[in-house]
């Protein structure tokens, strides 16, 4: 909280002598009531955490099939959202809502036959926010596509 807030106590104090003022704040800076995150009610600072990313399968066919994307994602007031950001072969990107189940995020995802070029890849990030806009992301996993079977011989 900042700034300055008079209030107009309804009590006489009396000059010279020592008063002792105790205030007490509820809902501030998403502390909930003073202190709720650990800041004595300051704002949120610390960013989700993102563990456990994973993309499976790590080998997608030519033919392709669906790509399912989690994570474990924790935050110490609250996580307000998760996506997975997917770049194609082509550099084209296409970004994902992750649902929760608890503190796991998943989302499946299926690449169009016409982003799967054989011997190529895909690059997927996860992105972590909170209420307070704090972000955080995973390291890029890859999802390698098959190449072409070899020619017969």
């Amino acid at each position: 909280m900042s700034g300055s807030y008079d209030r107009l106590i309804a009590r006489t104090l009396f000059l010279g002598l020592a008063y002792t003022l105790a205030v007490l704040t509820f809902g501030c800076g998403g502390g909930g009531g003073g202190g709720g995150n650990g800041g004595g009610g300051g704002a949120d600072t610390v960013a989700p955490v993102i563990s456990s990313p994973s993309a499976t399968p790590t080998i997608l066919p030519p033919v392709g099939e669906n790509i399912t994307i989690s994570a474990t994602v924790t935050d110490n007031v609250g996580v307000t959202s998760v996506t997975a950001t997917i770049t194609k072969p082509d550099n084209k990107t296409v970004t994902v809502t992750m649902t929760a189940s608890g503190s796991t995020y998943t989302a499946v995802w299926r690449p169009d036959i016409t982003s799967i070029v054989p011997g190529g890849q895909f690059k997927i990030v996860i992105t972590a926010r909170d209420a307070a806009g704090n972000t955080s992301s995973s390291t890029q996993l890859i999802v390698n596509i098959e190449g072409p079977p070899p020619p017969p011989g």
